[in-house]
């Protein structure tokens, strides 16, 4: 009885130290606020946390929250990245939002799929069957071009949408994940009016 007495509040006491695992960096303070647990970010620096089950708030510059490092002033973000704007409550990269970036991924994808496709199984097989037919025809015999040529050029088109779409699905994707780094960041209901919260 006396080891269940012991064990259950170590077990407690354990299980809230995990849950009180995040980190806040204060603006005017050097002293890191460590082992506590962050519940909300208002106007983009205002972050409301507990600590040892006592609830308060404190301006920081960056958090970290559940193990990710979140810079917490926009113009560190611009500087971060020069790319990386803010307007009409959301983040847009080079003037366009994650939606833009998504209809590019989507259509890029696309082109990258056909070009395997027509690169691999219907490029490829027809210019193999085209150069066996074309060996048994006499050199300078127009029959081997014609045999041939439909293989190589959708070989070639397929190659060139495949490298095509690769690049650009790569390029909106990295768009994609830096606007969505910074996506929980949107304006909402504040203790002071509308502001930047940072939902969790």
């Amino acid at each position: 009885m006396k080891k269940i007495a012991i064990i259950i509040p170590i077990f407690f006491f354990s299980v809230v130290l995990i849950a009180q695992s995040d980190i806040i960096y204060p603006v005017k303070s050097k002293k890191v606020i460590r082992n506590c647990k962050i519940t909300q970010v208002k106007n983009i620096s205002m972050v409301y946390y507990t600590k040892h089950f006592i609830s308060d708030s404190v301006e920081a510059y960056a958090i970290t929250k559940d193990g990710n490092y979140i810079t917490l002033s926009l113009d560190k973000i611009n500087l971060y990245d020069n790319n990386l704007d803010f307007k009409n409550g959301s983040f847009n990269y080079k003037g366009h939002d994650y939606s833009y970036y998504e209809h590019k991924y989507k259509r890029a994808l696309g082109s990258f799929i056909a070009g395997t496709i027509l690169a691999v199984p219907v490029g490829a097989t027809l210019l193999i069957l085209g150069v066996t037919s074309a060996n048994g025809l006499e050199k300078g015999d127009p029959g081997r071009i014609i045999l041939v040529a439909p293989g190589y050029i959708i070989t070639n088109v397929g190659i060139s949408l495949l490298i095509y779409g690769g690049i650009k699905s790569h390029n909106n994707k990295r768009a994609m994940n830096r606007i969505k780094k910074y996506s929980n960041l949107t304006f909402g209901p504040t203790n002071n009016g509308v502001g930047l919260v940072l939902r969790f």
